[in-house]
C-alpha cells in the first residue's frame, strides 16, 4: 500500500516549483492572471491527496485488526434481526451462506400484510482474512463523493453516524424502490433494501435497527 503514495511527494514538489518564481513571481503573475488560480487548484489537490493518504492508513490499520478477530456466530446475527421491525413481521431468515468463504453473514426479509411493500436486511461481518479483504474494497469506495441522477432516481453518498452511507432510489411509474448500504461500527456491512419505500421512508426503518448486540 506504501507504493500508492509515492506520487504524492512528486506532486507536492511540482506544486512548490510552480509557486516559487523568485524575484520574478509578481511579473509572471501579471503575464499570467490565471497563475494563482492554478496554484490554488494544485494546492487543493494536494490537500485531497493528503486526506486520501490518511484515510488509507486508517483503513489499513483497521483491516489488520479485523483479520485477527473471530467472526460473530449465526445466533449473534439473528439477534439483531428481530421478529418485527417497523410494524412488519419477519417472513424469512438465512445465515451462513458465505461460511464456505470464511465470512459470517445473515439476512432477513420483512413483509407488510396485504401489501406489496417489503424490505430486507443483509449483514456480513468484516472479521477474518477473507471478509476483511472484501471490506477494504468497500471502505475505499465509501471515501468517494459519488452522486448520480437519472430521470428515474438517484445515487449518492450521505453522512451517517461517524461514517458515510450509499443511498439509492428509483421510481418507475407508481412503483419505487430504495437501498441504503453502510458499515456499522467499522466492521459490519449492512444493506437495507425496500420495495415500495422511498429513501426517506427507508431511513426511518434504518433508525430502528439496533446493532448494539454485535461486538
Amino acid at each position: 500500500m506504501k507504493n500508492v503514495f509515492k506520487p504524492l511527494s512528486l506532486f507536492v514538489a511540482s506544486v512548490l516549483m510552480l509557486s516559487c518564481g523568485g524575484s520574478n513571481s509578481e511579473k509572471q503573475e501579471e503575464k499570467d492572471p490565471g497563475l494563482m488560480d492554478k496554484i490554488s487548484t494544485a494546492t487543493s489537490a494536494v490537500k485531497n491527496l493528503s486526506k486520501y493518504e490518511e484515510y488509507a492508513k486508517e483503513m489499513e490499520k483497521r483491516m489488520n485488526e479485523l483479520k485477527s478477530l473471530t467472526p460473530v456466530s449465526n445466533e449473534d446475527l439473528k439477534s439483531v434481526l428481530p421478529d418485527q421491525i417497523n410494524g412488519l413481521k419477519r417472513k424469512s431468515y438465512a445465515a451462513g451462506e458465505l461460511s464456505a468463504m470464511g465470512v459470517s453473514s445473515g439476512s432477513a426479509s420483512y413483509n407488510l400484510e396485504d401489501s406489496e411493500k417489503n424490505f430486507s436486511v443483509d449483514i456480513y461481518d468484516g472479521a477474518g482474512e477473507a471478509a476483511s479483504a472484501m471490506l477494504s474494497l468497500l471502505y475505499m469506495s465509501f471515501n468517494a463523493d459519488v452522486e448520480k441522477e437519472t430521470e428515474n432516481g438517484f445515487e449518492k453518498m450521505v453522512n451517517y453516524k461517524d461514517s458515510k452511507a450509499l443511498v439509492k432510489q428509483n421510481k418507475y411509474g407508481e412503483s419505487v424502490n430504495s437501498e441504503i448500504q453502510w458499515i456499522e461500527n467499522k466492521r459490519f456491512v449492512v444493506t437495507l433494501k425496500g420495495n415500495g419505500y422511498t429513501y426517506e421512508e427507508l431511513s426511518e426503518i434504518q433508525k430502528e435497527l439496533d446493532f448494539s448486540g454485535l461486538k
